[in-house]
């Protein structure tokens, strides 16, 4: 899913960080208990399936 959010992220033109994090810890934090996830601003907007490009898409267009 990663691809796919820089991929989104680019194709949007936002300037955003888009991070690879491995660290099951850090996903904890944000209460996620399936990965892959996706945390925008914080919150985990998504998690437990791999998201296609325009999945995130939509899901960026609601948060920004």
């Amino acid at each position: 899913m990663y691809d796919n959010a820089r991929i989104a992220v680019d194709e949007l033109g936002l300037d955003l960080e888009v991070e690879f994090i491995h660290d099951i810890t850090k996903a904890l934090q944000y209460e996620v208990l399936q990965m892959p996830a996706l945390i925008i601003d914080e919150k985990a907007v998504s998690f437990g399936r791999d998201l296609s490009v325009d999945e995130i898409k939509e899901i960026l267009k609601k948060y920004r």
